[in-house]
């Protein structure tokens, strides 16, 4: 009989396991949380309601650790952060919802402002896409020795989504957002009226690969290279975009240099430079499929593309 009475209690122990498991009680274990920030709230507070909220987006981010998510009520946080490895920054909240489903974006602005003293936001070395930022409105960064105004990224790749990035700029590269080594998820954002006194007005990549999906990149400009998005020895993937009224001395839409790019489903219209209104590429072996340039100061820069014949490209001159 010993062998039978042994077989229950090793399988009554192992349910009891699997039930503190579920409950988060396991030795170790973390259960993920939801950490709250409102204006009204206080840093002193423990986070973990509408009630009992922090009252700035860093220390809702301090309070976190990777798995949770942190949800920011509208309003104006004049702040510079740095997200959570891990951990997901929410904002569009207007103080009462318990489900991440219910926050009405449009209704409850969320910004972020960086009050013109350096980059608004910095993603930690080594994030991955797990560390998110979501739905807010990122401005007022400006950098006067440096990169990246809006969203500074070196060897982090994060998940940029839902945002508007504006009226950032840096002195040398990417006014609205730097990657280098990176490789972020850069999805349904506006980028507009960002600058960068050298290259990457929008968005300036070094060796990055990074996706920009389903985004509006307007009105940015550059001194020298790439009014909208400058990419240098990387390898992004860019779809679904518009990309129009941005300007520089060369690619007031793109500029690219010893790249691999593909650029598909993309429209490319109204951007303005000496060199290649809407494109200037030089030692790129990149792709663009079913694309619009047109309307641009003029077209294609350099013939290192691969432009299947879906597209459309008027003014396709080297000017």
């Amino acid at each position: 009989m010993r062998p039978f009475h042994s077989a229950v209690r090793v399988r009554g122990v192992l349910a009891g396991l699997a039930m503190l498991a579920c409950l988060g009680g396991l030795p170790g274990g973390v259960r993920a949380a939801t950490i709250y920030v409102t204006q009204t709230g206080s840093d002193a507070n423990s986070g973990l309601s509408w009630s009992e909220a922090k009252g700035t987006v860093a220390g809702g981010l301090a309070a976190a650790v990777a798995g949770d998510e942190v949800w920011v009520a509208a309003g104006v946080y004049v702040e510079r952060i740095t997200l959570k490895a891990g951990a997901a920054l929410y904002g569009g909240f207007a103080g009462s919802e318990t489900q991440l489903e219910q926050r009405s974006v449009a209704s409850n602005p969320t910004v972020l402002d960086g009050n013109r003293t350096g980059n608004v936001v910095t993603s930690p070395s080594g994030a991955t896409a797990t560390t998110r930022i979501d739905s807010f409105t990122i401005r007022n960064g400006y950098v006067s020795n440096g990169y990246g105004g809006g969203i500074y990224c070196s060897s982090s790749s994060p998940t940029i989504a839902n945002c508007t990035i504006t009226e950032n700029s840096a002195s040398f590269s990417g006014g609205g957002i730097y990657c280098s080594s990176s490789s972020p998820t850069i999805i349904n954002c506006t980028i507009g009226a960002n600058s960068a006194n050298s290259g990457g007005g929008g968005i300036d990549c070094f060796c990055s690969s990074p996706t920009i999906a389903n985004c509006t990149i307007t009105g940015n400009s550059a001194t020298y290279y790439g009014g909208g998005i400058y990419w240098g020895e990387s390898s992004p993937t860019i779809v679904n975009c518009t990309i129009t009224g941005n300007q520089a001395s060369s690619g007031g839409g793109l500029c690219c240099e010893y790249d691999s790019a593909v650029i598909t489903n993309c429209t490319i219209a109204g951007n303005i430079a000496s060199s290649g209104g809407g494109i200037y590429c030089r030692y790129s072996r990149s792709t663009i499929a079913n694309t619009i340039v047109a309307f641009n100061s003029s077209g294609i820069h350099g013939t290192a593309f691969l432009i299947p014949a879906a597209c459309l490209i008027m003014h396709p001159g080297s000017s």
